[in-house]
Order: C-alpha cells, then structure tokens, then sequence
C-alpha cells in the first residue's frame, strides 16, 4: 500500500511550545544560511532496479528467531489498523487513526489503556490526532492536534498533563528527542521566506537555543500543493538517534540528542527510475511535479519506512506503483526483497511480514504484525495436522483458543542477522 499523503493546509499559530521564545514568522529571526550536515560515511544502497530485485527465501533463510505476541482484544482495546507504533521498556504504544485513540499495551500484550478524546480530564478535548512522539528522558507522549490550534502532552504512561499552543513552525511533522525538538514543514514556505532569504524545511531546536536550519528551498519554485509528501518523516532507532527521511530526495539522515544531522545512507536507483536531478531546483518543473510522478509512474520519488538494526537496514520505495519492502545486509552488501518469501518450520509455517514494518525495538529486533483472518486462514489449512498445532507457541494457541477471526492482530517480532551461507542469490 502506497502510504502517502498530501499536504493539504497548514495551522501556523505563532506561539510556542513550552514556553520557548523560539522563532517567529518573521524571516528575519530565521537563519537564511542553511547549517552544514555532518560528515560520516554514506552507505550506498545499490537498488538501481527495484522492479528486479529478487525474494529473500525461506523465514529460516533470513530470520534467527521470531516471537508472536497476541494484543489482547475488548470492547475497549479493539483497534483498526497499526498507523504508528513506538516502544519503551513497558509498553507498545499504538496509535490507531482510524478510530483517533493511542492504545497501550505491555510487553506481554496485555491491555492497559488508551488515549482518546472522550477523557473526562480534557478541558479541551483534541479533535484529530497527527502522529505522536514519545520522549523518554522528559517521560512524555507529545501528538499534534490537526483540526486544531494545540499540542497535547502526556505522560509515558498515557496520563494528561495539559495542552499548549503550537510553535509557529510546526509543519507537516514533529518529534521531539531528549532536549531536541524536530519540525519538517513539508516545502511550506508561507511566512518564513522573503526576498532573497531562502525557505527552509527542518528546524532542530536544542533547548532554547537559535535553531539550526536545514535542506534550504526556493519558495517561488517549490509550493507545498504540488508535492507529495509521505506519511512518516522521523524513525526512532532505539539507540539514541532518530532516522529523518523526506520526499524527492534518495538520502537518509540521522539526528542525535545534540541535534547534530548527519548523511548515512544513500538509495542508488538507475536513472529511468529515479526523479532527475534538478527535480526541485528547476523552473522547467514548476507547478508540474505530481503531474510528473503521476505520468512517470516507474519513478521513485521517496524513500519509507527506514528501519535500522546494527548493518541490517529495511525500507520501501515510493512510486504511484506497489513496491515491496525491502532489507539490505550491510556486512555482505546483499538486497533482497522482503514482501516476497516463504513460510517455513521456522515460523510454523505463519506469516511473519503482512503489514510492513512498524518500528524496532531495543533489542534490534523489526516489529511486524499479522491480521487474524490471516492467522485463521493459515489455521483452516491445517487442521488435519494435529503436530501443527501443538508445535505452536503459547501465545498462539492461546489467539486461536479465543476463536475470533476479528481479534487485535498480532505482533512479530522479528530478528535477522546475516547467513554465512545464503541460499539463495539477491539481484546485486
């Protein structure tokens, strides 16, 4: 499923968080130099085909081991879909957009609460969650209000604590990262350019310190109606920094609690697939550039869902054509595609993959998830092998015990590490 969206309208209220004098609309108080991007090394990706690159095998070819954790389903812990999920040591924590709620589970995938805006404690309730951040060192939840002109905190645990004005530049996404906080304003150039002061798309603020400014744009080429944007800018690694990925541009970015940003990944695509090289800077392309991917249909115009664990990296192309999800090995420099394998003892002959990847947990293990009529589908096909079933584990028996093909779906937690004997042979 193509996970894309675009940026219809933006509410700039100029205000700011916590207190924080932070930067007005005036373009004055911005910094019209955009600040320098660390220099590390750049791992290149070599896709260049996306169409040709071949499946990963068997789930004992790629994976070390899986566990399937069962999210309990009630009245009121019944969910729609998976549209984020973070981790802290305690909890999974799942926002549903469907049904505008954050639920929280434990690790065992016991039920504990959710967030939802018919809390008795709101004095204004919220109307339309748009993502939200965890941050672990303020023991806070932080989501953006969409239809309205606040941000909500809230505990880790999911308790309010109170509502605050948005910044000014909060634009299409935001996350906070200890002292950090992170805004993409999506190409939105409104208020924050002038003659000859570029606009610019990433603000890192550190504290209360000026902030530092990023990935400059010209406002009177670039216009936020006609580009598309994805779904999700910011990834948490887990290990103390966030990936940072954007539309039109094939490199992947990383931010650490000192708000330094760095280039460390770089998806190599052959020119036919690939949007051309001055897709943003050109006049040419004025106005006509989702008319260009949407002709174009072939061209990958984003990277996605860029997950890390050690060397081992998974992520999706963006086109206006279904792409698979792919994995890359850092270590043997091998690409395969992972919407593309097959079942084996090693998984019980479950799916493991269906619903991307959600997000990594502290052990660099990728998190997944499987619908119940999956589940059950599976279920019906073998029936007449008893061994099957008692080969299941616990949490499993215990899904297929409650008999509810509408249940919760259920997580997968997924460790791959590299084979020293594949057997199978990637596109590269």
């Amino acid at each position: 499923m193509k996970r894309l969206k675009l940026l219809i309208s933006i509410l700039f209220v100029v205000l700011t968080l916590y207190g924080n004098k932070g930067i007005s609309a005036n373009p004055s108080n911005i910094n019209p130099i955009s600040d320098s991007i660390g220099n590390t090394k750049v791992n290149h990706i070599p896709v260049f085909d996306p169409d040709a690159v071949k499946g990963v095998g068997n789930t004992s070819d790629f994976l070390d081991s899986v566990t399937f954790v069962m999210l309990e389903t009630t009245p009121e812990s019944k969910f729609s879909e998976i549209t984020q999920l973070e981790i802290t040591p305690k909890y999974y924590i799942i926002w549903d957009k469907a049904n505008n709620t954050i639920l929280y589970f434990d690790k065992g995938g016991h039920y504990l609460k959710k967030i939802a805006n018919t809390d008795p404690d709101l004095a204004v309730p919220f109307k339309k969650i748009d993502h939200f951040s965890i941050n672990t060192k303020r023991n806070e939840l932080i989501f953006n209000d969409a239809h309205s002109s606040y941000m909500y905190v809230y505990t880790l645990d999911g308790t309010y604590k109170k509502h605050v004005k948005k910044p000014a530049y909060l634009g299409m996404s935001y996350y906070q990262l200890h002292n950090i906080r992170l805004y993409f304003l999506g190409y939105n150039g409104n208020g924050f350019s002038a003659a000859g002061v570029p606009a610019m798309n990433l603000f890192v603020f550190n504290g209360d310190k000026k902030p530092n400014t990023f990935f400059p744009f010209d406002s009177t080429l670039v216009d936020y109606t006609d580009v598309y944007t994805i779904s999700t800018n910011f990834y948490n690694n887990q290990d103390g920094t966030v990936n940072f990925i954007k539309a039109y541009d094939y490199n992947v970015y990383s931010i650490d609690t000192t708000g330094k940003l760095s280039k460390t990944y770089r998806i190599d695509l052959l020119p036919g697939k690939a949007i051309p090289a001055d897709f943003m800077s050109n006049v040419a392309y004025r106005g006509k550039r989702m008319a260009y991917t949407n002709t174009n249909s072939k061209v990958i115009y984003s990277v996605a869902d860029f997950f890390k664990s050690g060397k081992t990296v998974v992520f999706r192309l963006i086109s206006h054509l279904d792409r698979p999800l792919f994995v890359y090995y850092g270590t043997s420099k091998r690409l395969f595609s992972l919407s593309d394998y097959t079942s084996d003892n090693a998984t019980h002959l479950l799916p493991v993959i269906e619903q991307g990847i959600h997000a990594v947990d502290s052990e660099g293990r990728f998190i997944s998830s499987i619908n119940a009529k999956t589940l059950f589908q599976i279920k019906s096909y073998m029936d007449n092998e008893p061994s099957w079933y008692q080969s299941l584990p616990s949490s499993l028996k215990a899904f297929y015990n409650i008999n509810d093909h509408s249940q919760n779906p259920v997580l997968t937690l997924l460790s791959m590490q590299e084979k020293n004997n594949w057997k199978i042979n990637s596109s590269l």
